[in-house]
């Protein structure tokens, strides 16, 4: 019989810096690159859709707490993922279509998965949760940086995303890819290669513009502040239809 869900436990208090301690040093008692993906997939898999903010956080806590070998170490995982198509993703609508999964919390948000790590590395053991559910016509999957910029330019989101918290979370996620070149170089490539897709309703204009264009300074090594600042100048900039009139108000 299949494992049921198990509801999470949240922490009113988190501890970014040992949460991020945790993940290392689970990442770090794994025999290779390919066993530290599936390990971070299956953390990704037990905060579920609805807290793929929190795991998206938890990336840029070991940016920002962990040293050198820690930001290499995930860093390289994260490139090994890309490689095989296996980068832990969020689901949201597509554009125009309504159902964000509930409601994701603000990157400020105090919570934090109680028990999110596995208490054991052994990856035999059957998570804890059911896997997300697989794409449909009306939601799309993306990863970390894609989530952001579409979080931040959505006006159907249940919750904003502040632009201060945008350039933050940009940044640190930048530098953490950064931290293994390859990561960084097939990151870059991938976000180029989604804002030249036409499929409808995956992308707005706007929001192609933001990622073909922190694709396009990350490969031109651009540092994260600066492209974050040009990010966020893309995002000031109302969306206009085919005609030339505002699509919607901005923020």
């Amino acid at each position: 019989m299949p494992a049921l869900p198990v509801q999470r436990t949240l922490r009113a208090s988190p501890d970014w810096q040992a949460a991020a301690q945790q993940l290392v040093s689970a990442l770090g008692a794994q025999p290779d690159d390919d066993a530290r993906v599936k390990l971070l997939d299956r953390v990704w898999s037990q905060a579920g859709d609805e807290h793929y903010p929190v795991f998206v956080q938890l990336l840029c806590a070991v940016e920002q707490f962990g040293n050198a070998r820690a930001r290499v170490l995930l860093a390289r995982t994260l490139a090994t993922a890309l490689g095989t198509a296996r980068l832990p993703s969020g689901s949201l609508p597509a554009w125009g279509a309504a159902g964000w999964v509930n409601q994701p919390p603000p990157l400020d948000a105090s919570l934090l998965f109680a028990d999110l790590l596995p208490a054991s590395t052994d990856l035999a053991a059957p998570a804890p949760a059911a896997a997300p559910p697989p794409p449909t016509r009306a939601r799309r999957r993306v990863g970390p940086m894609e989530y952001l910029c579409a979080w931040l330019l959505h006006p159907g989101a249940p919750t904003s995303l502040s632009r201060d918290d945008f350039a933050f979370a940009l940044q640190r996620l930048m530098s953490l890819f950064n931290a293994a070149p390859q990561a960084a170089r097939l990151y870059a490539e991938m976000l180029t290669a989604q804002a030249l897709e036409s499929t409808e309703g995956q992308f707005n204009r706007q929001t192609r513009s933001l990622l073909e264009t922190i694709g396009r300074l990350w490969m031109a090594g651009e540092s994260p502040r600066e492209i974050a600042a040009r990010a966020l100048a893309i995002a000031a900039t109302p969306e206009t239809d085919r005609f030339g009139a505002p699509a919607w108000k901005p923020r």
